[in-house]
């Protein structure tokens, strides 16, 4: 009942991810190619999709910049 949507009063669990963050082991976007390439095009889908493509195999601590469960931020850089 208090979970499963993002409706008022639901709980919330979440990461606030930051690519960008010093020391990051994720590459940014001027590194990889196919991003820049799919950006060019207008294909902005696909360049998200391969930023989240990093974010799962290559992102570490480093780029948690906050943690919220059931609603409550637990964590912040």
């Amino acid at each position: 009942d208090h979970i499963g949507t993002l409706d008022p009063g639901k709980l919330f669990d979440a990461l606030v991810v930051d690519l960008a963050a010093p020391g990051s082991p994720v590459p940014p976007p001027s590194a990889t190619p196919a991003v820049l390439e799919h950006q060019r095009d207008g294909r902005h889908e696909q360049a998200w999709a391969l930023r989240a493509e990093q974010f799962v195999f290559l992102a570490d601590d480093r780029n948690i910049a906050r943690v919220y469960v059931g609603g409550k931020l637990i964590h912040a850089l």
